[in-house]
């Protein structure tokens, strides 16, 4: 089925009306515009103090780590006053990074319209009407993640499925893919997709990459102070370092052939002269801080050895 269906549950709430609000005293002589307009105020009322929310006039917008939903809320020119009241909620979501996409973020994800009668609403149908909408944030929270969105992206079949809307849905699960943190002298990636965690520090002189765990990652937060994050970093697996400081000649060590694939968005310098294989090995088993790379350093070299005796077999 192309459009998402979100199933709701009645929340179960002890909500008052507002003193002055004619919902008290609902007649068939209220006109529909202002039933509508006092429910989307005591849906505003009830949301103001919710974290991660923003309530507007006429629409209420959740705020994720990746993305946003905006849901709107409109009614009907054919409403009946004392007979029936549309109040429908419109849901949208759209990225919280924009730059790139078409039409502010917009991510094409085809919700169905929620209707509800309010004609003569009272508490249980208010109660409706919260637990649809807490059923739309807990939809967007689930895909609020890489591994969230991608998989709706590939068990969704979306009724929106032109050019514009599978490119920024593509270009969506581009952004997400990796998380930063950062300061002066340092960054931090997460790699949600390969469930990495990567770190690189630079400055004048030198530039190191490392491979580190989550619980150092999480230590970490925008803005640290560099003598703190680089006590942290360096706790990890060293994989690329740069030294040109003028104490001598420039020179690059190589810990981890594959640092370019672990940190592919890292922009590393190399100033001079790159360290052999043989001489990095040899470094790696004489310090202590680099025996975090002594098993992968080993698995190289036996791979360097195996292809040099099949090509002099050759």
């Amino acid at each position: 089925m192309p459009h998402i269906i979100i199933d709701s549950t009645k929340k179960d709430i002890a909500w008052k009306w507002d003193e002055n609000s004619i919902l008290n005293h609902i007649s068939k002589n209220d006109s529909p515009k202002d039933i509508f307009d006092a429910v989307c105020d005591e849906i505003s009322r009830y949301y103001s103090d919710k974290d991660s929310f923003k309530t507007f006039k006429k629409k209420l917008r959740w705020t994720g780590r990746f993305l946003n939903c905006e849901m709107t809320f409109t009614s009907s020119h054919s409403n009946t006053a004392g007979d029936y009241v549309v109040f429908e909620i419109v849901s949208t979501g759209y990225s919280n990074d924009i730059s790139g996409m078409e039409k502010k973020g917009m991510l094409y994800l085809g919700i169905r319209p929620k209707n509800f009668d309010i004609h003569d609403i009272d508490n249980e149908k208010f109660n409706e009407i919260i637990g649809y909408i807490d059923a739309c944030v807990e939809f967007f929270k689930s895909i609020d993640s890489y591994k969230g969105f991608e998989k709706l992206v590939s068990e969704q079949i979306f009724v929106f499925s032109d050019e514009i809307a599978q490119e920024n849905r593509r270009i969506f699960l581009e952004k997400i893919k990796m998380e930063f943190k950062e300061g002066w002298g340092w960054k931090a990636c997460y790699d949600e997709k390969r469930n990495l965690y990567t770190a690189q520090r630079s400055g004048p002189g030198y530039c190191d990459l490392y491979q580190i765990t989550k619980e150092i990652y999480d230590k970490l937060y925008d803005g640290m102070e560099v003598i703190d994050s680089s006590h942290l970093i360096t706790e990890g697996r060293h994989l690329y370092m740069d030294v040109d400081d003028r104490c001598g000649p420039p020179y690059t060590v190589v810990l981890d052939e594959d640092y370019k694939e672990l940190c592919p968005w890292a922009k590393v310098s190399e100033s001079g002269h790159v360290w052999p294989a043989e001489l990095t090995d040899a470094a790696v088993q004489i310090f202590e801080s680099e025996k975090d790379n002594r098993e992968q350093r080993r698995k190289k070299r036996e791979e360097r050895e195996k292809k040099k005796a099949n090509g002099d077999q050759n």
